[in-house]
């Protein structure tokens, strides 16, 4: 009956015939009782038996496929009541239970029919169980049924699993933006609803963006991960203690293991069949996953560091003070030592082939032979052969030398210490070189490069050193905040921040590359070196997505999507080209590795971050800037024309005429170019055609200014500047006395627009906003008719941790601020009393929040409001109601957003994100007649 494998059914089983076997003396069952199988299996085993004896094989057989017939018939009518195949009525139980029963019954087939039907995934989605149709999947990739369109809809799934979790009527649109080539978009427009607009993507990916993956759902939530030495085992660890080991090629579980603390809070593997586990209550545990045999290694107390003395020998670091060591073998580990040394918590330990360095709590290094400490220790165990005094704070991390002759240490007092250990008194090594307030914040990491040194800090730098001669020989960029760790790979140092920044730069400070290395925060980073031998590292984030980077190719990064929630742990085994996350939606997932598949590149490819849009006044081209100088041009959202403008990041771009383009970089000169079109061939090009003048200050923005062929430019430090067709330079407007340009505070020009009546509307200060309200009289002069100071924080630190990144105006003077909180604030309307207030408080303003973070774009076109965000959402939102009308979900933060210009009832959206993605978005109706947005 196939149910020797159910330990569930198994136990049951015995506990029925115990129970019988206990009622049999006292009703004086039948002696044939005591004679009944313990297991379940096999008590079911024996009555069939008895009923082929009494009926014959025949009977019994049709009878047993008449119940399993019974059984999926009724599964069929709980999943589809109406029998219309629209699971519009279906319960969550049986909807879950029919794709398992389904491959059970040998019908792999069926449940494929299944998978790629809209409908039935709008059930999954409507009910909450997305988890559970990514197992559907799992179990239809498993059986022998060729994948066809399934893998289509798998990785549509995969792709907007968070998405959908948020707004489940969106997959329709999901669907509709899915690559050609399967029945997704036919079945798209017969589940959307007739008249009803969605954001649909006009130069969608026709290729799948990531890899497939095997999904493993776990019962209770996983907290770490680790790869096996050979590459064809993975373990993970979860909350409740267990330990399950996998197969990276298939992705199935081998074996579950059962730790002796209350949860798992980090693995590694010692060898192919040792692991080395870390629970939450601070045990250390070793695994020999052949015998499965524990030994513990420590516990009550948390092991901060750990150390190799040798291949087999393990020496830790105790928050308690104390040092242990432990010889390992292939399934156990014995405790050999025992040291006390410190009074406070050891925070870093180092080896070198003569020492132990140990850096504690409580300002001092002990320094231990390593040899002495490779075998078992007397009886009262050795003192330390050197106790180092000169932090003044706390000591984080120690290193020593590539040839042992020095160790440095770094600690909470902002000073690196050297210190000769090679001398010829080991037991009172001198200080060899201090550098006192080498950083403006504690140390957190040093590692040696060569016969320099590098460190890091909490404040956000990376510094090179000469112990030598004392000097700092470079400081690499600061990060904005703390930098966690350092690393030194091929002449090339690599930093991650802790808000999830990875730098890169070559030994003599030029910096390689930098980028946030996930859109929001990073929970964990690796690096490795791939099977092509490039060095990657892989990020893993709160977004539910792990990216590869080639941070020193400059490759891009390839997202692997599928978790629907923050990804807590990634490994990576080159040897079985896997890549294994573990993520709070409880499932681990096995992705095939990306640089042997391949990834599909998107529509458009700048080579960083897309930093200015702009359309032609007709509004048949746009224009897509980057920060690495590019410019490319598209019409009906294709790219007909690129070039190299320069080699700084294009701040502003801004059509003059429809064959005329301002385009303004980081620093330098602003010229005005120009599109050609070859009379033969019809191909565009572009080309310069004169410069118009540098700036002492990038451009922070370009908008209309009123006459046709006119613009307004504003810069970092206040100035205006405007551009006239018939000039030959850019004019300076004089709007107040320029500030000297600093960032910090911000008080730029942020945001221009122009009223209906040719009014200019300029923002001034992110802070704090002055308003000005101007007008470019005949002598080109700005003629100021109203100036304002807007108010809106109520508290201080409202004002110090917030700031407002987009204005506009609508149509019916309201106005629209919106901040890098992710908030929005509305004033009604524009009145005869506020042109002459000086101030504006917050009241009479509205807030909503509508991002959840800063907000790069804000338009009003129609009665429509259009906002995109650092979240990596474009959203639609009706302006008289604040009603959330559509939405799309890019692959990275949104950097800039234009709609095309023209009537709002023919929306098109240009966007950009910090990947170089160019996406053209059409707000419109897959079917039917214009109709009221759907509202969420």
């Amino acid at each position: 009956m196939g149910t020797e494998g159910d330990p569930g059914i198994q136990a049951g089983g015995a506990g029925l015939s115990d129970s019988l076997r206990v009622l049999c003396p006292s009703f004086q069952v039948s002696e044939r009782i005591q004679t009944l199988p313990p297991a379940l299996p096999a008590l079911l085993q024996h009555m069939l038996g008895c009923l082929e004896q009494e009926h014959g094989a025949e009977p019994v057989a049709i009878a047993v496929a008449a119940l399993w017939a019974s059984k999926d018939a009724h599964l069929w009518k709980l999943c589809d009541p109406d029998v219309s195949r629209s699971f519009q009525g279906s319960e969550a139980g049986p909807l879950a239970a029919l794709p398992y029963h389904l491959v059970c019954a040998g019908r792999p087939d069926l449940l494929g029919s299944l998978l790629t039907d809209l409908r039935f995934v709008a059930a999954h989605v409507r009910l909450g169980l997305l988890p559970v149709l990514g197992q559907a999947y799992a179990l239809h990739a498993g059986s022998a049924q060729p994948p066809g369109e399934v893998g289509a809809f798998r990785a549509m799934v995969q792709a907007g699993a968070a998405l959908l979790s948020e707004n489940p009527w969106l997959l329709a649109q999901l669907a509709a933006n899915a690559p050609d080539g399967s029945s997704l978009g036919a079945q798209a427009q017969a589940l959307a609803p007739p008249g009803g607009r969605l954001l649909l993507w006009r130069n969608k990916a026709q290729d799948a963006p990531h890899p497939d993956s095997v999904a493993l759902a776990l019962p209770t939530s996983p907290t770490c991960v680790a790869v096996s030495p050979c590459g064809r085992q993975a373990a993970v660890g979860s909350t409740d203690g267990t330990l399950h080991l996998l197969d990276m090629q298939s992705g199935q579980e081998l074996k579950t293991l059962l730790s002796g603390g209350a949860g798992i809070s980090a693995c590694v593997f010692l060898a192919d069949g040792t692991l080395c586990l870390g629970t939450s209550a601070g045990g250390l545990e070793t695994w020999g996953l052949r015998s499965s045999g524990r030994r513990c290694l420590a516990g009550g107390v948390a092991v901060p560091s750990l150390a190799w003395l040798g291949d087999a020998m393990l020496a830790g670091g105790s928050a308690d003070g104390t040092l242990r060591g432990w010889a390992l073998a292939s399934s156990s580990a014995c405790p050999l030592w025992e040291l006390r040394g410190h009074k406070g918590a050891v925070l870093g330990l180092a080896a070198s082939p003569q020492l132990l360095a140990s850096a504690s709590e409580d300002f001092t290094i002990c320094l231990w032979l390593a040899e002495t400490l490779r075998q078992a220790l007397p009886d009262p165990p050795p003192a330390p052969l050197a106790v180092l005094w000169g932090h003044a704070a706390a000591v984080t991390c120690c290193a020593f030398s590539a040839d042992g002759q020095h160790l440095a240490t770094g600690g909470r007092d902002k000073t690196l210490l050297c210190w000769d250990v090679a001398g010829p008194a080991p037991a009172a090594p001198p200080l060899w070189r201090s550098l006192p307030f080498c950083h403006r914040d504690w140390l957190s990491g040093c590692i040696w490069v060569g016969p320099l040194l590098l460190s890091c800090s909490s404040d956000g730098t990376v510094q090179l050193w000469d112990p030598a001669t004392g000097q700092r020989l470079r400081e690499f960029l600061p990060h904005c905040g703390p930098v966690s760790a350092v690393l030194a790979t091929a002449g090339r140092v690599l930093a991650v921040g802790r808000d999830g920044t990875l730098a890169a730069w070559d030994m003599l400070g030029v910096e390689l590359t930098r980028f946030p290395a996930h859109p929001g925060l990073v929970n964990q980073g690796t690096g490795f070196v791939g099977a092509d031998g490039d060095f990657m590292v892989a990020t893993a984030g709160c977004n539910g997505r792990v990216q590869l980077w080639s941070p020193l190719e400059f490759g891009r990064p390839r997202a692997l999507v599928g978790h629907s929630a923050p990804v807590c742990g990634a490994a990576v085994s080159p040897a079985a080209a896997r890549v294994l996350t573990v993520s709070g939606d409880g499932a681990v997932r096995v992705w095939a590795a990306p640089w042997q598949t391949g990834c599909a590149e998107g529509p458009g490819w700048h080579c960083g971050a897309v930093s200015a849009l702009a359309w032609s006044p007709d509004g048949t081209l746009a224009v897509s800037g980057g920060e690495c100088g590019e410019l490319i041009v598209w019409g009906e959202a294709k790219a007909l024309a690129a070039v190299q403008a320069g080699s700084r990041s294009v701040c502003a771009l801004g059509f003059a005429s429809s064959c005329s383009l301002l385009v303004a970089p980081a620093a330098g000169s602003i010229w005005l170019w120009g599109l050609h079109g070859d009379p033969n061939t019809g191909a565009l090009s572009l080309e310069h055609e004169r410069p118009l003048g540098e700036v002492a200050a990038p451009v922070t923005c370009m908008g209309p200014a009123g006459a046709p062929g006119s613009l307004v430019l504003g810069l970092a430090n206040g100035e205006v500047l405007l551009f006239r067709a018939h000039r030959t330079a850019l004019k300076p407007l004089c709007l107040v006395s320029p500030d000297a340009w600093a960032p910090d505070p911000p008080e730029y020009l942020f945001e221009v627009a122009a009223t209906p009546d040719g009014q200019l509307l300029l923002w001034k200060g992110v802070r704090e906003p002055n308003l000005y309200k101007l007008r470019v009289g005949e002598s080109e002069e700005l003629e100021k008719s109203q100036e304002a100071k807007i108010r809106l924080w109520d508290r201080d630190e409202d004002a110090n941790s917030s700031w407002f990144s987009r204005a506009w105006l609508s149509p019916d003077s309201s106005l629209l601020l919106a901040g890098s909180d992710g908030m929005l604030w509305t004033r009604a309307l524009w009145n005869e009393e506020d042109d002459a207030a000086e101030s504006w408080s917050s009241e009479g303003w509205q807030q909503q929040r509508i991002h959840s973070d800063k907000v790069t774009a804000l338009h009003s076109c129609g009665d429509v409001l259009v906002t995109a965000a650092l979240d990596g959402d474009i959203k639609i939102w009706e302006r008289a109601t604040g009603r959330l009308l559509g939405q799309f979900r890019c692959a990275a933060p949104v950097s800039c957003l234009q709609p095309r210009p023209g009537p709002a009832s023919q929306l098109l959206l240009a966007v950009g994100d910090i990947l170089g993605n160019v996406y053209f978005l059409e707000w419109a109706c897959l079917r039917g007649d214009e109709a009221e947005p759907r509202p969420m």
